[in-house]
């Protein structure tokens, strides 16, 4: 799905290029943040705080576009889904493209894409070897800067997005084995802003949480229990404009 949603955001950013005059700005950045996850799915549950790595670029048009891409990727210890913590692994990929309304308001959509790897590395008896959870869709948000002075600034946001979600082990003689279903849920976030010349940091907290419903096994599309996925996520983030 992430590979599909590129095409049409590279159309658009042609578009813009074609149309528009205004100057563009290349934006590298990189950050750290501490992610919290919580996911159940019927009998099966865990939790994990993981500190993650950021990467990622923006391309900014002073017209009032942006296109935006995120790369983040930690691991730690998993908590209540073995007898014993184990490990956990979780990737993320985010691409948007927003465009300023004006008085501070964006408007901004894309697709978010994410990997969460849960191993049994301490040999633990009678338990799933791997799972995996997959979750991906586009959302679609809002956003509201507020000016603090002449360099620092305030964002609040908040997005809907329709996700699928998918989960599965390779233990087979253990069930559930796999399952997938939809899920509408939110995303929240509130950020500071510190630019100091071409430099600018920025430090914040972010909410998102799922309900999968209607989920069913792959292999008859029998019904399940339905599967939620919550994270809240400090982050700090730096970027340097060229």
């Amino acid at each position: 799905m992430l590979k599909r949603a590129i095409l049409p955001c590279l159309i658009f950013g042609l578009s813009v290029t074609s149309t528009a005059s205004a100057d563009w700005f290349f934006q590298p950045k990189a950050g750290f943040e501490i992610r919290n996850v919580e996911f159940e799915s019927g009998n099966l549950q865990g939790s994990a705080s993981i500190p993650s790595m950021i990467l990622g670029f923006s391309v900014v048009n002073s017209g009032g576009y942006y296109f935006d891409l995120d790369f983040s990727s930690g691991n730690s210890e998993v908590s209540d889904f073995y007898p014993e913590d184990d490990y956990i692994e979780r990737f993320d990929v985010t691409l948007s493209a927003g465009y300023s309304l004006g008085d501070g308001l964006t408007v901004f959509g894309g697709i978010n894409s994410t990997d969460t790897q849960i191993e049994n590395q301490k040999g633990q008896v009678n338990q799933p070897v791997d799972y995996q959870i997959i979750a991906e869709g586009p959302f679609l948000g809002l956003a509201k800067t507020f000016s603090v002075d002449k360099s620092s600034s305030i964002t609040a946001s908040i997005a809907a997005g329709m996700m699928t979600g998918k989960y599965e082990s390779t233990d087979i003689e253990l069930d559930p084995l796999d399952g997938e279903g939809d899920s509408i849920g939110y995303s929240a976030s509130v950020s500071y802003t510190k630019r100091i010349e071409k430099t600018t940091i920025s430090a914040g907290i972010k909410n998102q949480s799922y309900t999968y419903s209607d989920m069913t096994t792959y292999q008859d599309n029998s019904a399940l229990p339905d599967a939620s996925d919550e994270m809240t996520s400090f982050f700090v983030k730096a970027a340097y404009t060229f």
